[in-house]
């Protein structure tokens, strides 16, 4: 069975978009530490003073040693980029934790 764009049709959008080495892909790598600042933020309840570590180690099952190995190199760039003051304070919670833990 041929499956070439030119005898399916409903491959012809596919066909139809070009390819370019010039054209970066537009995806985004996320750092761990910029999805549980962005976890945070959706979860409006949760906050560093009353939930802290638990948080991630109880209700994301995220273990202790896998925190203590978060890279922190993009903090400063996660917190310019979050306006939000309770995940800025998460986060910091977090940082100072881990750092006190290590």
């Amino acid at each position: 069975m041929n499956t070439s764009t030119a005898s399916n049709p409903r491959n012809a959008s596919i066909a139809a978009l070009p390819v370019s080495p010039d054209v970066a892909p537009t995806m985004v790598i996320r750092s761990p530490l910029r999805a549980i600042a962005d976890k945070v933020y959706l979860n409006k309840e949760i906050t560093w003073n009353r939930n802290g570590l638990g948080y991630l180690t109880e209700s994301l099952r995220i273990e202790e040693e896998d925190l203590r190995s978060l890279s922190f190199e993009a903090l400063d760039e996660i917190r310019d980029s979050i306006r939000n003051l309770r995940v800025q304070a998460y986060l910091a919670g977090l940082k100072g934790a881990v750092d006190n833990a290590g």
